[in-house]
């Protein structure tokens, strides 16, 4: 009556004919002609890492003076990717945990692509969330009330919640809420360096309102300004892009803010 179908970690179970994709979990179907019974078991399969999201071993959020609490509806939000990635490469989980008292409890988040055991790179963002529902709706608001805040990126192991409860992150310093007054240096000092093997990382100081240039030879004047469009937290920029197959020079273009 039915027969099986291995398709990687997932089973398709093929009955009468029509295939019954299983997304979440496989089903394993037992039948008995002789006694009419059926039985159904699941079993989890391509399981996703999990953790809880939640700063109970410290890494309050406070504001520039070190008070604790706020009457603004804050906000924090889990940003993630392989172990090396800059901040301008990592994505966002896009589950936003309210901040009590200095504290969120955002609970069990499951991180997409990422297996149980797999090491992570992290970053809790924190805002105010009367300037959007995510941090980058804050940051574009280029509002001093927004005041965004970042942890700095952390490590941590990924666990299976079918075999064992998630561990929080383990931060523990406190998230210091940002104004709008990044630092004023000019020129910004520009550098460069190479991230996850075969990505070119280019930062600065100060704000987005740069654009990267590239040029494959300094005898021509035919400098190709990028497309990218930098990300900042108010107080540095950064762009990746995958290393160029030739020679190429870059540069920092200013436009109007």
């Amino acid at each position: 009556m039915a027969a099986r179908y291995a398709t990687g970690d997932c089973d398709i179970m093929k009955q009468y004919g029509r295939p019954l994709s299983v997304v979440v979990a496989q089903v394993l179907v037992i039948a008995s002609a002789a006694i009419g019974s059926l039985s159904i078991s699941f079993r989890w399969c391509n399981a996703q890492g999990a953790l809880d999201f939640n700063n109970s071993a410290g890494g309050l959020v406070v504001d520039l003076v070190g008070v604790y609490g706020s009457p603004f509806p804050w906000l924090a939000d889990l940003y993630y990717g392989p172990v090396g990635a800059p901040e301008c490469l990592l994505a966002p989980l896009h589950e936003p945990a309210e901040v009590r008292s200095a504290s969120f409890e955002g609970g069990i988040k499951t991180i997409p692509n990422y297996a149980p055991g797999t090491v992570i790179s992290g970053q809790v963002r924190v805002w105010n969330g009367a300037y959007g529902f995510y941090w980058d709706n804050a940051v574009l608001s280029t509002s001093p009330d927004a005041h965004i805040a970042l942890s700095p990126i952390f490590q941590l192991s990924l666990a299976n919640p079918a075999t064992a409860p998630p561990s929080g992150l383990p931060y523990t310093d406190d998230y210091y809420l940002r104004l709008n007054d990044p630092p004023t240096t000019w020129p910004p000092r520009f550098q460069a360096s190479v991230v996850l093997t075969n990505m070119l990382l280019f930062y600065w100081e100060g704000r987005s309102n740069y654009r990267l240039q590239q040029n494959p030879t300094l005898n021509s004047t035919n400098w190709v300004t990028l497309t990218n469009v930098p990300w900042t937290d108010w107080y540095k920029g950064q762009i990746a892009i995958p290393k160029p197959s030739q020679p190429m020079f870059y540069r920092l273009l200013v436009v109007s803010p």
